[in-house]
C-alpha cells in the first residue's frame, strides 16, 4: 500500500506547484493588463458597491463589474502581502484601494514605456527554486526593449494553499522597502487614514482620494 502511494504524494506535489506558478504568472499578468490601462486603477479606486446594489437592475457588463468588486477586483494585482498583520482585518473596499495604489506605485517604479509592444513571453514562470514549503519564481514583464525582472517569493503554510510572501522588482524587495514603515502606519494613524495618505502620494492625488 504505501508503495502505491507514493506516486500518487508527487502528482499532489506538482499539482501544488502548478497552483504557485498560476498565482504567481496571474498576478503578473494582472500588472501588464494595469500598465496597457493605468485609467482601470483610478476606477478599481474610487468605484465602490454596496450589498444592496444587488437590488438594482443592472446590464450584463455591470453583473461583472459587481461581482468583480465583490470578489475583491479580480483583476488588480493583490499587495496585501505587504501589510500581512492586517490581511484578515482590512475591509473590501480598503483592500481594493489599496491595491489600486501599489498597483500604480509599482507602475511608477518599473518605469517601462507602455505604449510600445508587450513582450510576447511575459509573465512566463522563468526559473523554479522549490521546496516543500518555499518557492521563488523569477519571470519579467517587457515592452519594447526595456524589461523589468520579477521574483516572486512564494510560502505554503501547513494547512494553506500557496500564497504570494513577497515580490522582487530588479532585485530590490518590495517588503524590505515598505512592509515594516506601513505597518508601523497602519498601528500609528488606522487603515482609513493610510489609504487616503498613500493615494495623496500617488497619481490619484489630482482626482481627489477620498
Amino acid at each position: 500500500m504505501e508503495a502505491a502511494a507514493q506516486p500518487q504524494v508527487k502528482i499532489a506535489e506538482k499539482l501544488d506547484l502548478f497552483q504557485a506558478v498560476e498565482l504567481a504568472s496571474k498576478h503578473c499578468e494582472n500588472l501588464v493588463m494595469a500598465m496597457k490601462n493605468p485609467y482601470s486603477l483610478v476606477v478599481g479606486y474610487k468605484k465602490h458597491y454596496k450589498n444592496s446594489d444587488f437590488d438594482k437592475k443592472f446590464s450584463d457588463e455591470q453583473k461583472l463589474d459587481l461581482l468583480s468588486y465583490f470578489e475583491g477586483r479580480t483583476n488588480l494585482p493583490d499587495f496585501t502581502f505587504l501589510i500581512s498583520y492586517f490581511q484578515t482585518t482590512i475591509t473590501r473596499e480598503n483592500r481594493i484601494k489599496f491595491n489600486a495604489l501599489m498597483t500604480d506605485r509599482f507602475i511608477l517604479s518599473a518605469q517601462l514605456d507602455a505604449s510600445k509592444f508587450p513582450f510576447e513571453s511575459n509573465c512566463q514562470i522563468a526559473k523554479f527554486e522549490p521546496n516543500m514549503h518555499e518557492l521563488s519564481l523569477k519571470t519579467v514583464i517587457a515592452f519594447g526593449t526595456e524589461q523589468v525582472k520579477l521574483q516572486y517569493n512564494m510560502i505554503r503554510k501547513k494547512g494553506y494553499s500557496w500564497q504570494i510572501e513577497g515580490l522582487v522588482l530588479n532585485d530590490i524587495s518590495l517588503n524590505k522597502q515598505y512592509a515594516k514603515q506601513y505597518s508601523d502606519t497602519i498601528l500609528s494613524v488606522g487603515m482609513d487614514n493610510f489609504i487616503e495618505n498613500l493615494c495623496k502620494s500617488s497619481s490619484f492625488s489630482k482626482l481627489g482620494c477620498k
